[in-house]
């Protein structure tokens, strides 16, 4: 007996539903390093993979303040460390392509800046 839905075999409609489903983007941290030190103009870098028609990136520093968008490859934002406190923060990588497919990744990084205090303790602090 040939099992049927809506008149495709269930092979058909497995593929059928998984060509609809959304699919997670993969996203490689470029630069900076994990836990790397930064201050003043620091390159944002990431490379992203499985990425349909238009990508854009999207860079925020501690998952709150946009840093830049980057809409073509290599995905990549100037950030000015600088203007952020000393101390370590996240930088938090959102991309998501034309066909509405997302991916996220994050990266920590301690800012040094003479003169401007730490808002953050670090992480064996937090502890």
């Amino acid at each position: 007996m040939k099992r049927s839905w809506f008149g495709i075999g269930l092979l058909g409609a497995a593929l059928f539903s998984a060509g609809c489903a959304a699919r997670r983007l993969a996203i490689e941290v470029l630069s900076p390093g994990a836990y790397q030190k930064v201050s003043g103009p620091t390159e944002l870098s990431v490379r992203v993979e499985r990425g349909i028609g238009e990508t854009t990136v999207d860079y925020y520093l501690d998952n709150t303040t946009l840093i830049g968008r980057a809409a073509a490859a290599p995905y990549r934002v100037r950030w000015d460390a600088a203007q952020t406190s000393s101390g370590h923060h996240t930088i938090v990588i959102k991309a998501k392509d034309s066909q509405g497919d997302r991916g996220w990744a994050d990266v920590h990084v301690r800012v040094v800046n003479p003169g401007l205090r730490s808002s953050s303790p670090s992480p064996a602090e937090a502890r």
